[in-house]
């Protein structure tokens, strides 16, 4: 369901040497990233598409910018990549 607070923008394959641990993940099959608005925060949205046998799953990561929140923009990426590289 779409939020009227909710605004992204310029949707983009993460490139790989923003992503290069991304090639090592079994079944990773795309990311992509866009900037954004949350009411009027400045966000960055992730997501990434992985497939686990005949499933697959959609991991999405909505967090601040690096400049706005430094800590918790790097906790969330590292989180996205732990859930990645999952095996479970």
């Amino acid at each position: 369901m779409f939020h009227e607070d909710v605004q992204l923008t310029d949707l983009r394959p993460v490139p790989e040497p923003e992503d290069s641990r991304a090639g090592a993940v079994d079944g990773w099959l795309a990311g992509y990233r866009a900037e954004g608005q949350l009411g009027s925060a400045d966000i960055q949205i992730r997501a990434g598409f992985l497939q686990r046998g005949p499933l697959v799953f959609t991991i999405v990561l909505c967090t601040p910018k690096l400049d706005d929140d430094t800590l918790v923009h790097l906790r969330a990426v590292r989180t996205f990549e732990i859930v990645r590289g999952s095996r479970r």
